[in-house]
């Protein structure tokens, strides 16, 4: 017989999960997110407080100068390879039916 054991992948599973739930718990507690947000209220008030100075100054004014982007692009590789391939389940399933 074999003395290897099984790997029980519920239960590590279910230890993943604890791990995140008090890691998302203690950056809560922390403020860590209030204070994310809080950081972004203080760049938004700073260029509130630039655009306003320059309309004071009476200086051409575009107001997409002072909006940042705060969308990101997170595609890379491996979202294209699942786009593509959803892409073609549904275009065979589509034919198919």
């Amino acid at each position: 017989m074999d003395n290897k054991k099984k790997t029980n992948w519920f239960k590590i599973g279910l230890i993943c999960l604890f791990v995140i739930y008090i890691s998302l718990y203690f950056m809560k507690s922390s403020g860590y997110y209030d204070g994310a947000m809080r950081q972004r209220v203080e760049f938004t008030d700073s260029q509130i407080e630039q655009f306003e100075s320059d309309i004071k100054k009476g200086e051409n004014v575009d107001l997409n100068e002072y909006l940042k982007d705060q969308n990101k692009d997170y595609t890379n590789a491996a979202s294209k390879l699942g786009y593509v391939f959803s892409k073609n389940v549904d275009r065979f399933l589509n034919k198919g039916i």
